[in-house]
């Protein structure tokens, strides 16, 4: 998945979809009908855009829902930009981590 170095570059997320993205993202959260799937659908079309844009895939972990949570209920675009960002980092790094051992193998 080489190609996202070209969105993400010296470990910083260079393209401002990411910030679109996630201003969406609060926006359906909070105009979709549904109590229950919400947050299903949500993170399901955010990662489409993320990996439409290039960018590997937001990953949020268990510990981590509160906090997303509060992003969204706050519709706190700076504090879940900055949390985006050091995820995306984290899985670009884990996605080459991965290739790279792949490439071992073969």
């Amino acid at each position: 998945m080489s190609h996202h170095s070209n969105a993400i570059e010296n470990n910083t997320i260079t393209l401002p979809e990411t910030v679109s993205i996630i201003v969406h993202s609060i926006e359906f959260e909070r105009i979709h009908p549904f109590a229950d799937g919400n947050g299903r659908i949500g993170r399901l079309m955010m990662t489409y855009l993320f990996l439409k844009n290039n960018l590997p895939p937001l990953i949020i972990e268990g510990k981590e829902k509160a906090a997303y949570t509060q992003f969204l209920a706050n519709r706190d675009i700076e504090g879940f930009s900055d949390f985006t960002e050091k995820k995306l980092i984290k899985e670009k790094e884990r996605i080459e981590a991965f290739e790279n051992s792949q490439s071992k193998d073969l």
